[in-house]
């Protein structure tokens, strides 16, 4: 059984983890403080040689929640998230053509672009249901990387069909004291405490034709992502890995 481990320093630091110490600096935020225990330096961040570990990443986010209180933070973080800058997962995501090839995105190359949240895709005669599992041990993390998740593929998916689609979203954990925040930057039916954090629509939506696909730059993407998980390694953390072996 194989899958990369938490303190594997993988994870490109000038692409994820950039975009969340870029909102925290927009609203004045010390870069020093930012990097307090993630082993980042600033002039890695300037030269795109930094990598962090699923555990550094999960420290930038806890010193970034220790220094900014807004209870959009997540939200607006998931929005600037996808499609990104991150090279050829982002060009993959860009050039869809419908929501399946998004989504198998996520499923396929979570080491790419989801390293701290894995993705289960069920789908039945009537719906499809994309389940965020916890990859590396977020512990207090977890809410923040639910809704920044959640709001990042509602606002990708928004962004390439041309159209807001109806999502249902569900929480384990309960109501928090700000749900008005939830229905500004996701919409509704909200779901608390439910027994899985998880995004809904009906199957139909899957298939449906997208208008700034191109097969051709989607081929070459991807093929370059298969290339790019050969260095990593794994595309799984251990845990999902584990638990894919579980469901077996």
């Amino acid at each position: 059984m194989t899958g990369y481990l938490c303190d594997q320093r993988f994870i490109t630091a000038h692409h994820l983890p950039a975009v969340l110490i870029d909102l925290a600096q927009d609203q004045g935020e010390d870069l020093h403080r930012l990097l307090r225990h993630t082993g980042l330096f600033p002039e890695q961040l300037v030269r795109g040689e930094g990598r962090v570990s699923a555990h550094e990443y999960l420290q930038l986010i806890h010193n970034t929640r220790q220094r900014l209180t807004d209870p959009e933070l997540a939200f607006r973080y998931g929005q600037r998230l996808f499609p990104g800058h991150y090279g050829a997962v982002s060009a993959l995501l860009g050039n869809a053509e419908s929501l399946a090839e998004a989504l198998s995105v996520f499923t396929d190359f979570p080491a790419l672009i989801s390293p701290l949240l894995a993705c289960r895709l069920t789908v039945t005669d009537e719906y499809l249901c994309l389940q965020w599992l916890d990859s590396c041990g977020a512990k207090a993390q977890w809410r923040f990387l639910v809704e920044a998740a959640m709001s990042g593929v509602a606002s990708l998916t928004r962004w390439l069909s041309g159209t807001p689609l109806p999502w249902r979203f569900q929480f384990s954990y309960p109501c928090p004291a700000w749900p008005e925040q939830y229905q500004v930057h996701l919409g509704e039916p909200l779901h608390f405490a439910a027994h899985m954090d998880a995004m809904i629509l009906p199957r139909h939506y899957l298939k449906e034709p997208w208008p700034q696909g191109s097969p051709t730059a989607w081929l070459a993407a991807r093929q370059q992502c298969e290339q790019l998980m050969d260095l990593v390694g794994s595309r799984y953390s251990f845990r999902h890995t584990l638990y894919q072996f579980l469901q077996t």
